[in-house]
């Protein structure tokens, strides 16, 4: 039996004046994907087609196999982080994961209205259970995924709700 897959991840903050930079330095190192997030909390509203708007600063994530030598580029970064105004970065160990399941972790039983209770379906018996006390409950086992999202949108809340 195989032992599970470990990835390397960079996580690395900076401006996004240099994001190209640093993301030609992680691709030159192999990266096998490079994700960009909002390192504070500034919303990115309809861009226009064609638009790839960028935050002001970013949160920069490259996947690397678990084999990688990231010495060169944690020294390319550790060069330029003034120039590239890296605030900081680190490199950490990722288990594989049943990546499709986990999220879900997340996820708690949500009531829409007054009565209509939408279960994910990792909650605990007792606390369905608990939910279906109130006899006026209507509850729904149904994960969050594709079909459904998850409830959270607010037009998936609103037609729950009516």
């Amino acid at each position: 039996m195989s032992s599970p897959k470990t990835w390397l991840q960079l996580v690395c903050i900076a401006s996004k004046k240099h994001h190209e930079q640093i993301e030609t330095v992680m691709d030159s190192a192999g990266a096998l994907s490079i994700t960009w997030q909002d390192a504070e909390d500034n919303p990115v509203l309809e861009p226009l087609p064609g638009e790839t708007p960028l935050w002001e600063s970013l949160i920069i994530t490259a996947l690397f196999d678990s084999g990688s030598d990231l010495s060169l580029l944690s020294k390319q970064l550790d060069m330029n982080k003034s120039e590239w105004e890296i605030q900081k970065y680190h490199i950490e160990v990722l288990q594989d994961q049943d990546w499709e399941r986990v999220w879900m972790k997340d996820f708690h039983p949500m009531c829409f209205g007054e009565n209509l209770w939408i279960i994910p379906s990792n909650t605990s018996t007792s606390e369905i259970e608990e939910i279906q006390e109130n006899k006026n409950a209507i509850t729904v086992l149904l994960d969050p995924g594709l079909a459904f999202g998850t409830g959270t949108h607010p037009t998936t809340a609103l037609c729950l709700e009516w």
